[in-house]
């Protein structure tokens, strides 16, 4: 999977906030053959494709 990955921190007279952010971005995979058959499969037995 492609994902991206950031964090933040806000040093405050309260204390410290922070935050965490995971952006996912597709799958890396999508270029393989075979888990291009897989996805078909799923799409044709309804079952709702991954992306």
């Amino acid at each position: 999977a492609d994902i991206d990955y950031g964090e933040a921190r806000s040093f405050s007279a309260y204390g410290i906030s922070g935050i965490k952010v995971w952006v996912f971005k597709g799958e890396v995979m999508e270029h393989d053959p075979s888990a291009q058959e897989r996805r078909m499969l799923e799409m044709q037995e309804g079952n709702r494709p991954r992306l």
